[in-house]
């Protein structure tokens, strides 16, 4: 009970500086696909789009659509947007803009000074978890490329192949915050477990900045480690006797 009033202050606090950020010019600016994009007056604009995306529902996108814009313009008789609307929008806005909220916004508010005794941790730690799954990719040249083509099998034998990756949410557990999420390709060549373990000690370790850098240093890594293994077995230091049979083998 003590706490729940500093909770709902930091919360207000975290909505009001998410409402500037968002209708920020810049961040519209900084983050979308094309100078012209959101650019026009139109009814699904920049600020609409990012509170829409913001929001949780278990009802269809569409019907979501709808409601959220009668409630902007109180007026339930205004006419509706199209299906494709939505994703014509969505297209033109870069991935990059929901790390920018929570870099710039959710964190500092969340593990600021200010509010650093709201914070929840376990034995001085933050408490970790991380949510895993393998999705399937929509079948492109360009998506497999970029993540690897996985190979489709059944009792019938061999069916087509599509592109799949990882998708891996991190979460700090005691304060219900989701920190950081990553769609990993098979081209990372990371067993799951090795991403969750980077994910957590390079977080404990370098604080935000880990959780940023932890995949792409432990895949760095991982190749150094595998590459020098191969030249440890292939070393006289691992099998002497493979060498001399090989002097053997190459004598005259």
């Amino acid at each position: 009970m003590q706490k729940e009033m500093p909770l709902k202050e930091r919360a207000r606090k975290l909505i009001k500086q998410m409402r500037e950020r968002i209708t920020d010019p810049g961040l519209c600016t900084r983050h979308r696909r094309r100078e012209v994009d959101f650019s026009r007056q139109c009814r699904l604009t920049f600020p609409v789009l990012m509170l829409l995306l913001l929001q949780k529902s278990v009802k269809s996108l569409q019907s979501r659509l709808h409601e959220w814009l009668w409630q902007l313009t109180e007026e339930p008789r205004t006419q509706s947007l199209s299906p494709g609307a939505f994703t014509h929008a969505r297209a033109k806005l870069c991935a990059s803009v929901f790390m920018d909220l929570n870099q710039q916004v959710l964190w500092p508010t969340v593990y600021g000074p200010e509010h650093q005794a709201l914070v929840q941790r376990w034995r001085g730690h933050r408490l970790l978890g991380v949510d895993s799954t393998v999705t399937r990719l929509p079948k492109s040249a360009a998506v497999g490329r970029v993540f690897g083509w996985e190979q489709c099998r059944n009792d019938r034998g061999t069916q087509e192949r599509y592109p799949f990756g990882r998708l891996s949410i991190i979460y700090d557990l005691l304060n219900e915050l989701a920190l950081d999420a990553r769609l990993v390709g098979k081209r990372v060549n990371l067993h799951p477990v090795w991403v969750i373990f980077s994910l957590l000690a390079f977080g404990d370790l370098f604080g935000l900045l880990g959780l940023l850098i932890a995949v792409p240093v432990a895949a760095i890594l991982g190749v150094l480690i595998r590459f020098a293994l191969q030249k440890y077995l292939a070393s006289p230091i691992y099998d002497p006797a493979a060498v001399a049979r090989d002097d053997i083998a190459i004598r005259p």
